[in-house]
């Protein structure tokens, strides 16, 4: 009895073993994996572009004027169907600020309404360009009556048409460059970890979310990393030690779930 329990409790010794080999082995093969994919999918986008686009003299038959500011991410050579995020939006008529609207951009159109549905109070705004909106130069709006228009609530409702402005470039943005300091390194991948898996809000790039997507995630690093070096370092501090094992956690984490 006393050898067949020695025996039960080798063999047991030997497959807890076993199976702790086979564990590392594959976190060590989900790693390579994870390092590999997300090299793939860098190098994939890695001509990807971001430019800034500003609303120049937007202006109402009210005498308002409407403002903003807003980056186009998109791969060259496919500029019509990037992604447009607005970092700043005022508009006219309301006291409803950005994180209160809901907006799409196209190309050729830009769309603004309030988050919700109220029974007294409401955003609506059409901007209608006479050609799309490019690098190239500046897209006026299309000033037809009924085209460029609004309705605006609060203290009853008010509409009316645009009767001036453009949607103009304002200036390049370096891709992957979180910080705005003109270089993408570090400080821009702290930023990413920092607010890795959030939700963000108007300020999407400064927070990480590259990609306009509404969350910090996978395709934002994949901006950053494929972005590397770009751009004038501003001194020569590298990665602290924890943002390496964040990234490597990230990674891990990534792969694990794919793998599910």
């Amino acid at each position: 009895m006393q050898f067949s329990t020695s025996r039960e409790t080798g063999f047991t010794l030997r497959r807890i073993w076993q199976l702790k080999l086979m564990l590392q082995t594959k976190a060590s093969l989900l790693f390579v994996t994870a390092l590999a994919t997300s090299s793939a999918i860098a190098s994939a986008i890695a001509n990807a572009d971001v430019l800034t686009f500003e609303l120049d003299n937007v202006f109402t038959d009210r005498g308002g004027q409407m403002t903003g500011e807003f980056t186009w991410t998109y791969t060259p050579g496919d500029f019509e169907n990037g992604v447009g995020v607005f970092t700043a939006l005022d508009v006219p008529h309301t006291a409803h600020g950005l994180e209160d609207l809901v907006v799409t951009i196209e190309t050729s159109q830009i769309e603004v309404s309030l988050d919700g549905s109220f029974h007294d109070d409401g955003v609506d705004v059409t901007l209608v360009l006479q050609q799309p909106f490019s690098p190239d130069a500046p897209a006026a709006l299309d000033l037809t009556p009924n085209e460029s228009k609004y309705s605006i609530g609060g203290n009853g409702f008010i509409d009316g048409d645009f009767i001036s402005g453009a949607v103009s470039l304002l200036a390049a943005q370096l891709a992957g460059d979180i910080t705005g300091d003109g270089y993408v390194g570090a400080a821009d991948l702290d930023v990413l970890l920092a607010n890795w898996g959030e939700a963000v809000g108007a300020d999407a790039w400064s927070l990480g979310d590259l990609s306009g997507d509404g969350e910090v995630g996978r395709g934002d690093l994949d901006l950053v990393l494929s972005n590397w070096g770009n751009g004038t370092p501003p001194d020569l501090s590298v990665p602290e030690p924890g943002t390496l094992a964040g990234f490597a956690a990230i990674l891990l984490c990534t792969a694990c779930r794919r793998r599910r």
